[in-house]
């Protein structure tokens, strides 16, 4: 494990149901609890990654054991379990390609507010 104070934050995953209408519901779906590094960007917006043709900026890194039964997507979110704090996954690093770690960047989601 990394360095650094570990916290637990909860994978959630995106999921479509069929609802009655035809159409289809969004929802995120709790996975399992994630225990990890979570870093803070020292200045953030100092660190960016394009997505959907658009420079984000970066505002945390989660560094996290690799999980053998799931793997996590941009699509899906970290959140703080039993708190409002929710982050954007930005981009899933798989650190020297050997399936250990990954390091996922994140965007806290209201992050200007704060």
């Amino acid at each position: 494990m990394p360095p650094g104070p570990k916290i637990e934050l909860e994978l959630r995953q995106f999921t479509q149901t069929r609802d009655v209408y035809g159409g289809f519901a969004e929802t995120f779906e709790g996975k399992r609890t994630l225990k990890g590094v979570l870093k803070s960007v020292t200045l953030a917006g100092s660190e960016v990654v394009q997505r959907d043709k658009q420079t984000v900026p970066i505002t945390h890194y989660f560094r996290v054991r690799k999980p053998a039964d799931i793997t996590i997507t941009e699509k899906d979110i970290l959140t703080i379990n039993k708190s409002k704090r929710q982050f954007e996954i930005l981009h899933v690093e798989n650190s020297a390609e050997q399936s250990r770690w990954l390091t996922i960047k994140l965007l806290e989601a209201n992050w200007m507010l704060d």
